[in-house]
């Protein structure tokens, strides 16, 4: 026989109302049988009709055992004499009764709330005292003449070089702010330029938000007005793609201008790590980035991350991606996202905060060679959207040990296409809470692309009813993520925030 998989669970309920509290032993009884079913559970209550305190209360459930387990099935039915106990319990059967219903017995609770932790939380730790920056210093320490950056022509960036080139950009960004707090500043670079820019920012107490080269240009000065800049980075070959004349407020720094050059040249010597951090300040509550996207209603929001946040993240992304592979601190790593989309800081700082090199390759090459780039580099560990990797033949690239699939779901077909030549691992992550909050590592033995896996870090993953109430296992509803990823808001959309950001507790 077949059955729909979405056909509803009831067949038929007959229901009673009580005001009186009374306490009813419910008994639940699975015996064996055969008969044709029009539904995968039917259920039925056999109740008198009058009510009264001997109240007995039968109820018959009858299953399609090859679409239900029979410990799912008594999962179902526990849940459901939960809710009827808490209905019978209540002195008045209304709408605020019926939205605090708890399905979850006390018992059961603590189990599924850790089902939404990763394994190693708390240990892991919540990280308040660290900036994002900062983690890049720690490696500068440990690795200095390791290449932090690789380029395609050949041209490499050790970690003590690109510290003391972001150390230079941010004093130049410190003197045209002219002791004024330098606020958010958008880039409009192309990805070369990007990583330094981005470290320059944060170490100089600033946020940024990138700018799509794609973006037509109404979009671009929407953002840079609606963000209230003050300073712009860029390049002079970029600046056609806005509007200069509208932004007298605004001061630019071209990147490939010969005193702009100049001038980071000679303050990067000058310049130290502690030196910056006595001019200014930054805490790990402070705006690290803003990450405009459209979502699902088409108007631009922009996300606010602090630094807290994507330390937190980028700390789970090292222990989930390095800290498998024998490769850690060895990887070679294709910076390939668009620097519009946050994937792109998860590609840099996961490689510049564990001592590996980034690989940056020109945006046509990416687009219209991406098997030769990868065999070019030699890159070990590759993100990639399922789209983009189906396109690739496995079997081309020698070097390549990890690749991660984000951005959309992942279908079966390219699993195996995948699975035996490299580590393969599922992510799922909304910019709301800073990248990617669940991983899932596909084996031979488990390669169900439908799981999205289990929080990493300090995330925490909870399926939540309408009325934001924590459902049982296998019961469908919305996923909720909770922890310090978690972004501080919509910039300048507080009732959009206040309906996507609530403050609860499920403990």
């Amino acid at each position: 026989m077949t059955i729909n998989r979405s056909t509803s669970v009831i067949d038929w309920l007959q229901q009673i109302q009580k005001e009186e509290r009374i306490e009813f032993p419910f008994e639940i009884k699975v015996t064996d049988g055969e008969m044709e079913l029009e539904f995968p559970l039917s259920v039925k209550f056999i109740l008198p009709l009058i009510a009264s305190k001997d109240i007995d209360i039968q109820i018959s459930v009858t299953y399609h055992e090859n679409i239900m387990s029979r410990e799912k099935v008594t999962a179902i039915i526990s849940h459901l004499i939960n809710g009827i106990k808490f209905i019978m319990n209540s002195k008045l059967l209304d709408t605020k009764v019926l939205n605090d219903i708890e399905l979850l017995s006390e018992e059961e609770k603590p189990m599924v709330l850790n089902l939404g932790k990763s394994a190693s939380f708390p240990a892991a730790g919540v990280n308040t005292t660290q900036c994002l920056h900062e983690l890049f210093e720690e490696q500068v320490i440990l690795t200095p003449q390791k290449t932090a950056l690789l380029y395609e022509d050949g041209k490499q960036i050790s970690y003590e070089e690109l510290n003391r080139m972001s150390n230079g950009l941010a004093t130049v960004l410190l003197q045209y702010s002219e002791n004024q707090p330098l606020g958010i500043i958008p880039l409009l670079l192309e990805k070369e330029y990007a990583p330094i820019a981005v470290l320059s920012v944060l170490k100089s107490g600033g946020a940024f938000v990138p700018l799509d080269l794609r973006n037509p240009v109404a979009r671009n000065m929407y953002i840079i007005n609606e963000v209230n800049a003050r300073l712009l980075i860029s390049t002079n070959n970029l600046l056609h793609q806005l509007n200069i004349s509208d932004l007298p407020h605004v001061k630019i720094i071209c990147l490939d201008d010969v005193e702009v050059q100049r001038s980071i040249e000679e303050l990067s010597s000058l310049t130290s790590n502690a030196k910056l951090k006595e001019i200014v300040r930054v805490n790990p509550q402070d705006l690290a980035y803003v990450m405009y996207t459209s979502g699902t209603t088409g108007e631009p929001k922009g996300v606010m991350i602090e630094h807290h946040a994507i330390v937190n993240s980028m700390i789970g992304h090292r222990e989930e991606y390095v800290g498998r592979s024998e490769l850690r601190g060895n990887h070679r790593v294709l910076q390939y996202a668009n620097y519009c989309f946050d994937a792109f800081l998860g590609d840099v700082f996961t490689s510049i905060i564990s001592g590996d090199t980034l690989c940056i390759a020109s945006q046509d090459r990416l687009l219209n060679d991406l098997s030769s780039v990868i065999n070019h580099f030699g890159i070990t560990r590759l993100k990639l959207t399922p789209t983009v990797a189906n396109l690739l033949d496995p079997a081309e690239f020698t070097s390549l040990k990890m690749l991660i699939l984000g951005g959309e779901a992942v279908p079966n077909h390219l699993i195996e296409k995948w699975i035996h030549h490299v580590i393969v691992i599922n992510i799922y992550g909304p910019t709301e809470a800073t990248i990617i909050n669940t991983t899932k590592s596909i084996s031979l033995k488990n390669t169900n692309t439908r799981s999205i896996g289990r929080p990493f870090g300090v995330n925490r993953v909870l399926i939540l009813d309408e009325n934001l109430k924590v459902l049982p296992i296998n019961c469908v509803g919305e996923i909720c993520l909770a922890g310090p990823q978690l972004a501080r808001g919509y910039l300048n959309k507080p009732e959009m925030t206040a309906k996507a950001f609530v403050e609860t507790t499920y403990e």
